[in-house]
This record gives C-alpha cells, structure tokens and sequence, in this order.
C-alpha cells in the first residue's frame, strides 16, 4: 500500500551540551589604518561635532589631518578661501583672514590643519584621501552632463573643477565624493 499521512511533530528535545570554544579570530585592521583623512565639505561636515567624521577615523583608524568646511557651502564657493577664484580659474594660497560671504566669517573659522599663505599642495601633503561631501546645496544649478568645462556653470563643471583643484595639486590624492 502507499505511505500514510505524517504524523504530528513531537515535543522539543532537552538541550544538549555546550560547545568547545572556537580558535579566536584574527583582529581585522582597516587598509585605511594609519592614513590622513581631509574633509571639504557643507553643513554636513560644518556642523554636528564632526559626527560622520568621528565614525569614519573610529571604524578606520584614520585620523582627520585636514578639514575646511562650512554650512551652506556649494560646489561654486568651495575654494573661495584659495585666493577667491571665479569658478574654472586657478587656485591662490589660502588665507585665513578671507570673509565667507555665506556667514560673514573669515576661512580660518572653518578650517583645522591650515595655515594662512599654503597652497593646496602644501594642505595635502599629510593627506592620503579628501572626502569631498558638497552637493546639498547646489539644487540651483542647471546638473548640465559629464564632461562639462569646468566654467560651464553647471553642477557637473563645478564639480569637476572643485576635483580637478584636488586632483592637480596631488595627483596620488584618493578622492571620495559624497552627497
């Protein structure tokens, strides 16, 4: 004949004994371990105690050498503690005593690890990745498309203006960027 219904599950079973402990794991170190961090960045970075930063060097035992940021920065006014240049236009060396036209403070409010007169090469020196976290309040700009020049005025040529200034001043520098 042909096999029957199942049955009903049976009780649970008593526990049996714990385990031998496992071999301990290896410690995981971050690639990142003991590299530079610097920071260009709006409110996001301005703002909140370096929150995001603090979790960044903490999980990667990165430690923040560099950091230039202020609230309600754009791509457009980014570098304007660099000699103020017009978007698309070299950089100067950086000064402290510039008044951000945002906040009617001067750059050197916004900034740790830089000193007045430095070139951007010489900021980068002891930076081996800029996080560039800009973009929140560029909702303005025409987006525009990839390639655009770096004067074109458009989300994509200021964007790649503010990268190429980095880029051009450290060509090993790694950068991230984030919106």
């Amino acid at each position: 004949g042909g096999a029957g219904p199942v049955g009903p599950q049976g009780p649970t079973g008593a526990a049996g004994p714990t385990g031998a402990t496992g071999a301990a794991g290896a410690n995981m170190v971050s690639f990142l371990q003991g590299k530079n961090l610097g920071v260009q960045g709006d409110s996001i970075s301005a703002l909140f105690g370096n929150a995001w930063q603090n979790v960044v060097t903490t999980r990667t035992g990165m430690t923040l050498a560099v950091q230039e940021a202020v609230a309600g920065r754009t791509y457009a006014s980014s570098l304007q503690c660099w000699g103020n240049p017009a978007v698309g236009q070299p950089l100067g060396n950086y000064t402290a005593s510039f008044v951000i036209a945002v906040w009617g403070i001067p750059c050197s409010a916004t900034t740790s690890g830089l000193t007045d007169g430095m070139t951007m090469a010489q900021s980068l020196a002891n930076v081996d990745i800029e996080v560039i976290e800009l973009g929140t309040n560029d909702q303005s700009v025409p987006l525009g498309a990839l390639g655009d020049a770096t004067n074109a005025r458009t989300f994509y040529g200021d964007m790649r203006w503010v990268v190429e200034a980095y880029i051009n001043a450290k060509p090993t520098l790694r950068v991230v960027l984030v919106t």
